[in-house]
């Protein structure tokens, strides 16, 4: 837009306004500007998608590998425009990547995946749901893409890496924990189905296909804090217990009446309950200070199992699905 301005400026005579169609620049550039100011209108497929590009799921937009596929913004790179202003694809897309590798084998179970899989089922002995034979493998593999499409976008990558780097057998972080037994919701779905006579292999497929997509097309928000996992530890080596020293003081003993006895412990009871009020109000103030500080995290996780498991009365086919993430990426990256 300043280059506009400027070379309307410059050529802003009466024979060049009409040889170079400076009201038709103009006009481009006060639509420009309406366009800056209130946005640009929705189209069809951004109407049909309103509810789910709105989400905090889908907040966060493309990755970057999508963006620089994109035709469009290409040829819009390499228009005279953009050589005569030097503008470059990579001063207009900063987002530092992420370990698409690592995400990759937890979705696919292997590798360092596996070891981090394994290492938290041995913390979560007692949230596992026992399932049949003929579904367990499934499950595992809808569990593993799930958790994967979790560490990606609750932005808890390099807090599962440090977790795979612990020798000790330490409980891991209860950030990664949480997440953990977000998706082992799915054993709790893959029990469901098969108890009402559904196709497990199905579910399985629709899982792992909108997983897919959630790790190589869409990028994670902002809206969910990376926590740094290296600061924590930091912060918890600093706080060394020191030895209490006790000194030994001479004691005295005196005889005590009933009614002194008596009022002590009344004042004692009434310290005690003093005490218990004041803790309940703490409690309460603490929960209301985690309840809103994790609302976010509550809002992705439902946006998150609504999108992975869709409706599951619905049948739809590989070629609808394909077609509803064609749009969705057509969308975020208008």
């Amino acid at each position: 837009m300043p280059i506009l301005v400027e070379y309307i400026v410059q050529n802003a005579n009466g024979e060049a306004c009409e040889n170079n169609n400076l009201h038709c620049i103009c006009w481009l550039l006060g639509k420009m500007c309406n366009v800056m100011i209130t946005g640009s209108q929705q189209n069809l497929t951004e109407r049909k998608h309103a509810d789910k590009l709105k989400s905090l799921l889908f907040a966060g937009g493309c990755e970057r590998t999508i963006i620089e596929n994109n035709k469009y913004l290409l040829d819009l790179f390499e228009s005279p425009l953009a050589t005569y202003s030097q503008l470059t694809l990579t001063d207009e897309i900063e987002r530092p990547p992420f370990d698409h590798e690592f995400v990759m084998s937890v979705y696919n179970n292997t590798n360092q995946g596996a070891q981090l899989i394994s290492k938290m089922k041995e913390h979560m002995k007692d949230r596992q749901r026992l399932l049949q034979k003929s579904i367990e493998q499934q499950a595992n593999d809808a569990f593993a893409a799930v958790f994967a499409v979790y560490i990606k976008h609750y932005r808890r990558i390099n807090l599962a890496k440090h977790e795979l780097a612990q020798t000790d057998n330490k409980r891991p972080h209860c950030k990664l924990l949480s997440i953990y037994e977000y998706a082992s919701h799915v054993q709790t779905l893959f029990a469901t189905t098969k108890a009402q006579g559904g196709d497990c292999n199905e579910l399985c497929k629709q899982i792992k296909m909108n997983a897919l997509f959630l790790l190589s097309s869409v990028q994670a928000s902002n809206s969910i804090p990376i926590i740094n996992e290296d600061l924590l530890q930091s912060i918890t080596s600093t706080q060394i217990m020191t030895p209490i020293e006790h000194k030994i003081k001479p004691s005295f003993k005196r005889q005590v009446s009933r009614w002194t006895t008596a009022k002590r412990v009344f004042q004692l009871l009434r310290n005690t309950m003093n005490a218990c009020i004041r803790f309940k109000r703490l409690i309460i103030a603490k929960k209301q200070a985690i309840r809103q500080k994790s609302d976010n995290e509550s809002i992705l996780n439902r946006t998150i199992d609504g999108y992975l498991y869709g409706d599951l009365y619905k049948t739809v086919t590989s070629e609808e699905k394909q077609l509803e993430s064609d749009e969705l990426i057509q969308c975020m990256s208008r």
